[in-house]
């Protein structure tokens, strides 16, 4: 099992706005970053896509 790491860079400490993703282009989920690391499990990630209403872009994808 792999994991997808995340978090909020360029924002304010404590900063922890939901975003609303779909990995693998499967079914789209809510995500909780905040200025610190997360780690979700995973089987991999080959995409992530993030909905367009949240205006964010993804880094190393």
């Amino acid at each position: 099992m792999a994991s997808f790491r995340y978090r909020w860079t360029n924002a304010i400490e404590g900063f922890d706005m939901p975003v609303k993703v779909a990995l693998n282009g499967g079914e789209r989920q809510f995500i909780q970053p905040t200025t610190s690391w997360k780690t979700m499990k995973t089987k991999g990630v080959k995409s992530l896509a993030v909905d367009r209403n949240f205006y964010v872009g993804a880094k190393g994808v």
